[in-house]
């Protein structure tokens, strides 16, 4: 089974949750979330965590640039879409 835990905020939350067990961490790249945190933080905290652990970006109505940039600048391995975006819009993420 595989486990995601969101909102990751900082490293040492992040590894405390890969030690028991999580195999994916999200970070919520959503501006108005309180849990947002930025690329450069992402970065921090991913640089910190086992290549085993999967890292995902969670996004809300962003741009297919934005999510590249953030993805390709931070280090995650994966992302979430989590809102209005449309099989187009995936299909167009996909060729990136």
């Amino acid at each position: 089974m595989r486990i995601k835990i969101c909102g990751i905020k900082h490293l040492e939350q992040g590894q405390a949750i890969a030690s028991h067990g999580a195999t994916a961490l999200g970070f919520i790249c959503v501006p108005n979330s309180p849990r947002y945190v930025t690329a450069e933080q992402i970065k921090l905290i991913v640089d910190g965590l086992p290549d085993s652990i999967d890292k995902i970006g969670v996004f809300a109505n962003e741009s297919i640039e934005q999510i590249v940039f953030i993805s390709q600048t931070s280090g995650l391995t994966g992302v979430q879409l989590h809102a209005d975006e449309s099989p187009d819009f995936v299909k167009n993420y996909a060729k990136n």
